[in-house]
């Protein structure tokens, strides 16, 4: 996997080709979340909130809540892998939301594992 200086390159240069546009970090990271999952052989998803964002954005709108089970399902409607690697980037929420998540997610898959980069 890339550095963070690898990574930050692949932004620079994003931006740099899509000018007004900004980095397709989106695009960059499906990038990395479809190596994961070519290298485990698992379904990755990522759940991130921009709470690091500086901006008027605040509160519930960037942590764990009720509408974020039903995306969850979203996100894991036809899903063929039995395993999933999570990857879980949020400042925290509601304790309820996050086990009805959890609750779900062991219904779809028989192997969790999560993967908490910086807090969560």
């Amino acid at each position: 996997m890339a550095t963070w200086g690898e990574v930050l390159r692949q932004v620079q240069e994003s931006a740099a080709l899509r000018g007004p546009l900004g980095p397709d970090l989106d695009g960059i990271r499906r990038d990395y979340a479809k190596a994961l999952s070519d290298r485990t052989g698992r379904a990755v998803i990522v759940y991130a909130s921009g709470w690091l964002t500086k901006g008027g954005i605040g509160g519930t709108a960037l942590s764990v809540e009720a509408d974020d089970v039903h995306a969850m399902m979203e996100c894991c409607h036809d899903v063929p892998e039995r395993e999933l690697d999570l990857i879980i980037h949020s400042p925290g929420g509601s304790p309820e939301a996050a086990e009805q998540i959890l609750n779900y997610l062991r219904t779809q898959f028989d192997y969790i594992r999560a993967f908490v980069p910086l807090q969560a």
